[in-house]
């Protein structure tokens, strides 16, 4: 055994154990970091990042069709080969880029899977790790379906790397994952269904909007099957069934993915042996994100149990303040205000702040401004049959309590409440701004 230590071990090459690395290895810190995936982390390269092309793919191509007769004629498709080639000219690079930066900036990079050997101390291999503080930033996996048949269900992973679209496709789970990329194989021509289990879809959003989404779904001629839950896979000649409700539903397809959510990322790590205290929402920590039961670890990102989503802006924003308080000893506590949530689904659906449901639990008095905006002569001029917002505003501060938008660039003009939610400003101040017209972002104005 080879033994080695540090001021600071990070796990995790994501935006969370990026921004502790590079913050305390510039503040002086000898700094090591231990990637038992590929160096870079999910949302580059198998997540929000990497999915992007897709996605703009299908917005240009379901525009196109939008425009048919008003301007456009002629037929668009999606070439899907070329598409993910155009993918990986983005993805491919990153494991390398990674390394070469760590060693640029003279950062020890482990390859291989750690496990706690105490509190201050890990195992990779042969190697013996110790250090007097460790991030554990090892973000998100695919959780178990427990189901007879699941290692014949592809990963999200495994969907994105597809260089052949088959021509029936059935999403398991109807979350972010499966409504995203379902829009797009839609629209690169296979047939889509998502099957749920339960009656209610993505509970994050605003459900008015979300049942629109679901109308805008099926238009897009993808099958939404709600309040069927898949008891086992099996293969058949060719081709992959899904049985739901002890058989008395079966979908057929060519593949099946998982979309039915991701859990932490402790697999392996025997946090027992560290005294960390977790559950199944993630490791356990303060105000500070700093474990509860173990002081020498910290935890940022989505393998966290926090207040924060499991967004990749909130992983960045986590990682900076557990490198601040690593530094200057506890000083800083993390801010959830104004933190959206984006769905790119075509049209997207995006979120701030509280739903409807929750503003009446919390019982705050509070105006709903809802609209289906689909005649509003900015969406009919983009040929937008599914667009509409509601937004909350506190009746006694005038202050934005939140804000929903289903429609193109949603995930744009979201951006507006978030800041404003952020900094403070309500709805008056909105009000008062002086904006591009006509842009999407103009329509923040119609909705206050």
């Amino acid at each position: 055994m080879t033994k080695h230590k540090f001021d600071l071990v990070v796990l995790g090459t994501g935006p969370a154990g990026n921004n502790v690395t590079y913050k305390c290895k510039e503040a002086g810190l000898s700094v090591a970091v231990i990637e038992s995936g590929s160096p870079g982390g999910t949302c580059s390269q198998t997540g929000c990042d990497a999915k992007k092309p897709l996605v703009n793919t299908a917005e240009i191509l379901d525009w196109f069709n939008r425009m048919q007769g008003k301007g456009i004629e002629g037929k668009g498709y999606i070439d899907w080969q070329k598409l993910i080639e155009f993918k990986r000219v983005f993805t491919k690079p990153i494991p390398g880029d990674t390394r070469d930066k760590l060693t640029r900036n003279k950062i020890h990079l482990f390859e291989g899977k750690p496990k706690f050997v105490d509190e201050n101390t890990f195992q990779v291999g042969e190697e013996i790790i110790s250090a007097r503080w460790i991030v554990i930033a090892t973000g998100a996996r695919t959780k178990e379906l427990n189901i007879q048949g699941e290692e014949m269900v592809l990963t999200s992973d495994q969907f994105m790397e597809l260089d052949k679209l088959p021509e029936d496709i059935v999403f398991i789970g109807g979350g972010y994952v499966s409504f995203e990329f379902a829009h797009v194989a839609a629209r690169a021509g296979a047939d889509v269904t998502i099957i749920e289990k339960n009656e209610r879809m993505l509970e994050n959003f605003d459900q008015d909007l979300v049942r629109l989404l679901i109308k805008s779904s099926e238009a897009s001629g993808i099958e939404v099957e709600k309040g069927k839950c898949v008891d086992c896979v099996r293969k058949v000649n060719e081709k992959f069934l899904a049985e739901c409700n002890k058989g008395r539903n079966i979908f057929e397809a060519d593949i099946l993915v998982h979309g039915a959510g991701r859990i932490p990322n402790v697999d392996g790590l025997d946090l027992s042996k560290a005294n960390i205290e977790f559950g199944p929402d993630g490791i356990h920590v303060n105000e500070y994100l700093q474990s509860v039961s173990n002081p020498a670890v910290y935890s940022a990102g989505d393998v966290s149990a926090t207040d924060g989503l499991p967004l990749t802006p909130v992983a960045t924003l986590e990682g900076a303040i557990v490198a601040s308080n690593i530094l200057e000893n506890n000083s800083k506590t993390v801010d959830y205000t104004g933190v959206s949530t984006s769905l790119f689904t075509v049209p997207a659906l995006v979120s701030v702040g509280l739903t409807e449901k929750q503003a009446e639990e919390k019982g705050l008095d509070v105006t709903v401004n809802y609209e289906n905006t689909s005649d509003k002569k900015l969406y009919q001029q983009l040929g937008a049959e599914y667009s509409a917002y509601k937004v909350l505003v506190d009746n006694k501060t005038e202050d934005i309590v939140g804000a929903h938008i289903l429609g193109p660039d949603a995930y744009e003009v979201i951006n507006i409440f978030a800041i404003a939610m952020r900094a403070g400003l309500n709805s008056n101040d909105l009000k008062k701004a002086v904006l591009a017209y006509p842009s999407k972002i103009s329509t923040v104005k119609w909705m206050l």
